[in-house]
């Protein structure tokens, strides 16, 4: 059998704030918070080898989701060229 560590961590979905940023208000807000952290992650999320959103985060517990479509990624890619 394989143990844990003393420093493994179990995850609770209770513990952690992940947002869908699917409307301009919110796209803006998140805009907003990346521009006033010192550094945040961004992964880019793939389906089929399509690109259809990214992934924020500015702390271990928290990421904002970003998803688009062939229709709309020029517009929503534009409101984050600021960063």
């Amino acid at each position: 059998t394989e143990t844990l560590s003393a420093d493994a961590k179990t995850f609770s979905s209770a513990d952690v704030n992940y947002k869908l940023a699917d409307t301009p208000a919110l796209r803006k807000q998140l805009i907003e918070k990346l521009k006033t952290q010192k550094e945040f992650s961004v992964e880019a999320i793939h389906h089929e080898s399509v690109l259809i959103g990214f992934a924020f985060a500015c702390a271990p517990t928290e990421a904002a989701l970003v998803s688009f479509d062939k229709d709309n990624v020029q517009m929503i890619l534009a409101e984050f060229a600021g960063l």
